[in-house]
Formats: C-alpha cells, structure tokens, sequence
C-alpha cells in the first residue's frame, strides 16, 4: 500500500468529481471542504474495501470534532457507489448507512495527481 500527504499547509487539485453522499449523486469541489483537513480514502473498488470504509464511516464525527472530512474514492461509477451504500451489510454494503462521501473517479486522473 502506498501513501502520499501533502504538506500542512498544503492545497489539493481543484475541480470537480461526480460522488454520492447520504443525499444522493451530485458534483463535489474541494471548495466544499475548504477551512477543514480533507482526508481522501483512494481504494481499489466497491465490495472489496467495506470494512475499511465502514471503520472511517463510525469514526467520521471524531475527524469532524478536529475539522476534517473523510471521502472514499474510487475508479467506479456513481451508480455502482449508490447500489454499494444501499446492499444489506451482510452482503457486503452498508445497509444505506454511510457517513462518508464515495467519490467516482473512472479514469483514475484525481488518483494520479497524488502519485
């Protein structure tokens, strides 16, 4: 597994990433997150990583109590995230339960610009 941080204080790629959070799909910035940490979860796809994403989903209100925000990314599609968040959780989603925001990133350019 491979890190990459930015420095603090550090700014990341501007534009925008089509995502869903627990209001549904819709286009992020980073603007949205600015005056907070913004900490990218990059993972391979959705119903290979559930308990890794679950873990930063129960612990999103501590990141939030140090104002920093949590996001997963991956290379799939904004529909595959949506049917992931709403499969029961012994199936291997969350039972409609995610505190985090699933960025879609097909062609993997968000990812790159951290490598």
């Amino acid at each position: 597994m491979k890190f990459s941080m930015l420095a603090v204080p550090g700014s990341a790629p501007g534009g925008f990433i089509s995502g869903v959070d627990s209001k549904g799909e819709k286009a992020f910035s980073i603007n949205d997150y600015k005056g907070k940490f913004l900490v990218i979860v990059f993972y391979h796809g959705d119903w290979e990583c559930q308990e890794y994403l679950q873990a930063f989903s129960d612990l999103q209100s501590k990141f939030s109590s140090v104002k920093a925000e949590v996001v997963g990314c991956s290379t799939d599609s904004t529909k595959v995230h949506q049917c992931w968040i709403k499969t029961d959780r012994e199936d291997g989603g969350f039972s409609g339960r995610l505190n985090l925001a699933l960025w879609s990133d097909p062609a993997g350019s968000l990812a790159s610009q951290y490598d």
